[in-house]
């Protein structure tokens, strides 16, 4: 019973992102930002992940002309060429997820996210301080939360 709620639990998860993945497409077309308001500032992290996606994005690109001139079978280069254009389409969502979700602040609450798939809201009273790290965190994850010791002032930001 437990791997049939892990293989559920993943099918759920792997539904939510492809959606988020379309949605965030759809607002970086229409140009909206999500969770934008006034007094809200807004923090991209995009900048760091885009030349990677961007060559995944460029080589996704190339492959669906060759894919269709070398494969011989009609049938198989059809399924070929959507599963292409459907991954090309799925990695420029991806890249959108990025710059239509980046972290916001504003009075009440440090707003980390990461594309559609991690939105922490942080009250500014559970914050000791915040610093800036360039470069990738030990655990490959793309969020670390590192507890401190000492006293909790909403005004040390």
């Amino acid at each position: 019973m437990s791997v049939l709620r892990r293989a559920w639990g993943l099918a759920r998860w792997l539904v939510v992102l492809e959606i988020g993945i379309w949605r965030s497409l759809f607002l970086w077309v229409t140009r909206r930002v999500s969770g934008q308001g006034p007094g809200v500032e807004r923090f991209s992290y995009a900048k760091q992940i885009s030349p990677v996606i961007g060559v995944f994005i460029f080589v996704s690109a190339i492959e669906l002309p060759v894919v269709h001139v070398l494969v011989p079978w009609d049938g198989v280069r059809l399924v070929l060429d959507v599963l292409s254009v459907w991954a090309l389409l799925w990695m420029i969502g991806l890249l959108a997820s990025m710059r239509v979700f980046p972290h916001l602040m504003d009075e009440r609450e440090l707003r980390i996210r990461h594309g559609t798939t991690v939105d922490i809201h942080v009250p500014w009273a559970s914050i000791a301080s915040v610093a800036g790290r360039r470069g990738s965190v030990p655990s490959g994850k793309a969020v670390v939360v590192e507890p401190t010791d000492g006293p909790r002032s909403p005004t040390s930001r």
